[in-house]
């Protein structure tokens, strides 16, 4: 249980990263670099990956879901 949640951290810093390089590259290099492009296609991938490993943890049963109960 808690190496998922280690795992989807280290991925969404993975993502969050990736957002951030391509910003910079967009600003730096004035829209015109391929740099951009490789980052966002990196933080599309890594969100595909994520996402196909949240349903596959969740069908081998290592996840469930739980909603959130009202008090009171």
């Amino acid at each position: 249980m808690v190496l998922t949640k280690i795992f989807v951290l280290v991925v969404f810093l993975g993502i969050v990263s990736s957002l951030g390089s391509a910003m910079f590259y967009l600003v730096r290099d004035e829209g015109n670099s391929d740099r951009t492009l490789k980052a966002l296609t990196w933080r599309i991938g890594l969100s595909v990956a994520l996402f196909a490993s949240l349903f596959v943890a969740y069908a081998l049963g290592l996840i469930q879901p739980h909603g959130i109960t009202p008090a009171g």
